[in-house]
Parts: structure tokens; C-alpha cells; sequence
């Protein structure tokens, strides 16, 4: 590709219109790897609770989607990886579109209101670009494309390149002209700036940004107290409900239950000083077909199993000293992880609905200032 000084003028920029092309096409398609991705998920889900699973008539697994493409696409995929383990049930394709439940943040007026049109909110991010990390990375992208005298490549041309590195990466299978480009140093910088506009948007930075995600996770709570009560009086029940939505809804999601949360905030200025530090990183809390999951156990109380035994079963996983009868264990990612309420991997119902109750008393409307929805 032969570039010249005129392809640097904002109207004739090559890299920024790729971006924009490559932005069109993926917002409402599945590429090949995520395809992959959700397969082999599926087949992970159905062989890890094959003992609950297995006899489950179709009703007693329910998909939930939202409309978009690229969310329903994950489910289909993750059923067909399903299917391909679990040859029994037929379940395919069986998807309800719950958009309140999966894209909350299009119908809460007081979030577009407050986080979507705010200018404050995209003021960290802004800074961050102008900042001496971004433009050093411009700098030594020019340098690495080894652009004619004269010609440098401004930030949002380098973001571009980033971006299109990426998007690339998961549409081709790999094999995107991009690929080394970017040390791993100015990719972390990357990394950083998109953590920043998630951070401020999706986040702990504004409360409504997590507050309008409750509907979810009553939803949840819900469906385990329905199993319990069906359970005592010998009915049927969900036994698996699967939701798909996107990275908004994941990382919202995250923050109601207080993960990943920094003792800083996410800051243009603090970079070097705190941010390469966090545990909000985005490349790894939400990549692509992140997920977050509670399961539901029946313990039987009066069998006693030996410390010993149970660390062998699962290393690295610390028990409670004392179980009831109705456990909870949240997985992130498919790996169990401790509430941060709690050091222990598994945790009774009670507790978790004790230390959650004020998210549990959900409002939408209220809680989003909405006069009326359309739902």
C-alpha cells in the first residue's frame, strides 16, 4: 500500500475508513472465532453438569437472548457445542428474546441522561489521548510502518490500526496484516485508554451504570428460588437458564456485584503511577465470550467429607468450615471464584441474598427515572 501526505487528511484516511468498515460489519455478525468460542463453551456447559442435565426435558433449559445479531448468533452457537454433547435433548434454537433483561441500558432514560450524553463522562478518555502515552505510541507506529519523510500518524489514526488489529484478528481467524505492529507495552497502553471509556461508562464511575443491571440479577435469584420450591414439592423446574447479551451488560453486571473493583478510579494522569496495577482490565474480565454464572447446590448436610478430600476434587478452592443445605458458587469465566463478600468459593443462598438485599429491591422505572417505558 503506498500512502501519501493526503491520506493523513481526516476525510481521506485509509486506516480510519477500514475502521469505520470494520465497525459496520461486526456489529451485527459472528466471526469465525467467536463461533468457535461459543461451540466449545457449549460442550464445557453440558459435560460440567451432566448429572443435572442429562434426563432435563427441553422446557428445563432456557435460552435467553437479546435481539441483537451478534448476541443471538452466541446462543445458537453455544446450543449447537450443547448439542453435540447432550444428543438427547432437543433444544436448538429454542431462544426468547429478553431485551429487558439483556439490554436494560437502551430503555433507562436516567443512564443515557446521565452517563451516554455526559461529556464528563468521556473526559478522563479524552485527556488520556492527548496524554504523552498515546502519542508515543503514534509516534513509534509511524516509525514502524516506516512512513515516507514528513508523515506521522495522529492518535485516532494509531486507535485505527488498533482497532482494526483486533477486529481483524477475530474475522480472519488470526491472520490480520496488523499482527506485530504493536509491542506489548503499546498495546497495554491500548488497553488502558479502552479501559478508561469502559470504566466511565459501564462502571463503578457513575452508580446508574450498575444500578440499572438489578433486573438481572433478581432474575436469577428468582429462578433459584423457584428451583427450591420445585424441588420440595416434587415438580419440575429451570435447571439451566443460559443468557446471552454483550460486554455492557457483563461489565454492569460485574460491578453490581462488586468485582474488580480498584481502591483508585481509573484516571488519565494515573497510568503509570496506579493503573498498570488494576484489576479492572478489560482484556480479561470481559474478552470475547466472557461469562459470569451461579449455580445453585443441594447440599446434603449431614455427610461428612474430609478437608482432605475435597482439595483434592478441586485444588485451589477454599471451602466453608460449615455447609447448609443451599449453596451458591459463582463462576467467572468458567472458574470458580469467591463473592466479595467472602473468601470462600461457595457460599450459602441466605448469606448471598442477605449481602445483595438492597439490589434485590429493584425498581427499573424508579431507579432509571423513567415516565414510561416500552418494554
Amino acid at each position: 500500500m503506498t500512502l501519501t501526505k493526503r491520506f493523513y487528511k481526516k476525510e481521506k484516511n485509509p486506516i480510519k475508513k477500514q475502521r469505520d468498515y470494520i465497525r459496520t460489519q461486526t456489529s451485527f455478525t459472528l466471526g469465525p472465532v467467536g463461533k468457535r468460542e461459543h461451540e466449545h463453551f457449549g460442550e464445557r456447559f453440558a459435560k460440567r453438569y451432566k448429572s443435572l442435565l442429562a434426563d432435563a426435558r427441553n422446557e428445563e433449559i432456557v435460552f435467553y437472548s437479546s435481539s441483537k445479531s451478534q448476541a443471538y448468533n452466541s446462543c445458537k452457537y453455544f446450543q449447537i457445542g450443547y448439542q453435540n454433547i447432550a444428543s438427547g435433548n432437543d433444544g436448538v434454537n429454542k431462544t426468547t428474546i429478553r431485551d429487558d433483561l439483556l439490554l436494560f441500558y437502551e430503555y433507562c432514560k436516567k443512564y443515557t441522561r446521565d452517563v451516554e450524553k455526559n461529556e464528563e463522562a468521556k473526559k478522563e478518555c479524552k485527556a488520556f489521548l492527548k496524554g504523552e502515552e498515546m502519542v508515543q505510541v503514534a509516534f513509534n507506529l509511524s516509525s514502524t510502518l516506516r512512513l515516507a519523510d514528513g508523515l506521522q500518524l495522529d492518535v485516532d489514526t494509531a486507535i485505527a490500526a488498533w482497532k482494526a488489529l483486533a477486529y481483524e484478528d477475530a474475522y480472519t481467524d488470526g491472520q490480520s496484516p496488523w499482527s506485530g505492529t504493536f509491542s506489548l507495552s503499546e498495546l497495554k497502553i491500548m488497553e488502558y485508554y479502552q479501559d478508561l471509556e469502559h470504566w466511565w461508562k459501564y462502571s463503578y464511575a457513575y452508580p446508574i451504570s450498575y444500578q440499572q443491571s438489578c433486573p438481572l440479577l433478581v432474575n436469577t435469584v428468582k429462578s433459584m428460588d423457584k428451583a427450591l420450591k420445585a424441588t420440595e414439592d416434587n415438580k419440575s423446574y429451570t435447571k439451566a437458564l443460559v443468557q446471552f447479551g454483550h460486554s455492557q451488560t457483563v461489565l454492569s453486571l460485574f460491578t453490581l456485584l462488586g468485582l474488580y473493583k480498584d481502591s483508585f478510579a481509573l484516571k488519565s494522569s494515573n497510568y503509570a503511577r496506579e493503573g498498570v496495577n488494576r484489576v479492572f482490565r478489560t482484556s480479561r474480565i470481559s474478552p470475547f465470550a466472557t461469562n459470569v454464572g451461579m449455580v445453585l447446590y443441594k447440599c446434603d448436610v449431614h455427610t461428612q467429607v474430609s478437608a482432605s478430600d475435597l482439595a483434592k476434587k478441586a485444588p485451589g478452592v477454599t471451602w466453608p468450615d460449615r455447609f447448609v443445605s443451599d449453596m451458591v458458587q459463582l463462576l467467572l469465566k468458567e472458574t470458580p471464584v469467591p463473592f466479595p463478600f467472602t473468601d470462600n468459593h461457595l457460599t450459602s443462598l441466605a448469606e448471598m441474598k442477605q449481602h445483595y438485599r438492597h439490589q434485590l429491591v429493584c425498581d427499573f422505572d424508579e431507579i432509571c427515572e423513567n415516565d414510561a417505558v416500552l418494554r
